[in-house]
């Protein structure tokens, strides 16, 4: 099996060793090994896949009660098109809850053990995947951060290998291009790197200080 890091094209730095008997120094962090971060990876897709199937079932039974509504409705049916429309949205509630378990595991899972520079997005619909990455760019321009490499894949999991992520991550950066530079596929074809400029302004912070400017 080839290495994660290099798969992902994004190595944490080597710590400096530590001198013998410098003061403050202890025990050297281990890092996890390519098997450890594996088994922990598969774990976290075994549970996300059982809520993925969850959600898709009561997906499957939310369209199947909203089909039934609708005859219901035609038929003059009026208060079982309610009932039957009723259900199909406690279907809609619990499709929505297990996606968003399944978001949590998995990229709980992904990003465990991935450089703290970095969040992968495998595994995460594109709405989700969208949320995270919002979240943590927040998190970046607040902690004032220089750099965050987004890995987003490159769409061999996807339908006809055509990537989702990636794009939808591309076009969302393009509402921050005030605030960061955008450095695609770097350091591979599977990420996205985004540089913050020193002294970075959260959106709001920004037009106001614009506005003073102006004045």
């Amino acid at each position: 099996m080839g290495n994660s890091s290099s798969r992902h094209g994004h190595t944490a730095a080597p710590a400096s060793p530590a001198s013998p008997g410098s003061p403050g120094s202890g025990p050297a962090k281990r890092h996890p090994t390519e098997a450890e971060k594996e088994l922990h990876h598969t774990a976290g897709n075994a549970e996300a896949d059982v809520w993925r199937a969850e959600a898709d079932k009561h997906a499957k039974l939310r369209n199947e009660c909203f089909e039934k509504s609708k005859e219901a409705y035609r038929r003059g049916d009026k208060a079982k098109a309610k009932e039957l429309s009723l259900e199909g949205k406690k279907h809609d509630q619990l499709m929505k809850e297990a996606n968003k378990k399944a978001a949590d595991v998995v990229f709980a899972a992904k990003n465990a053990l991935v450089d703290p520079d970095s969040i992968d997005l495998h595994g995460l619909q594109v709405k989700e995947a969208i949320e995270r990455t919002e979240a943590r760019i927040a998190q970046c321009l607040e902690q004032k951060k220089e750099h965050l490499v987004i890995i987003v894949g490159r769409g061999n999991h996807s339908v006809d290998n055509i990537p989702k992520v990636k794009p939808a991550i591309q076009n969302l950066l393009k509402k921050y291009r005030n605030q960061l530079t955008v450095e695609l596929d770097q350091p591979n074809a599977g990420c996205i790197t985004v540089r913050f400029p020193p002294g970075n302004l959260a959106p709001k912070q920004k037009k106001k200080a614009s506005a003073c400017i102006i004045l």
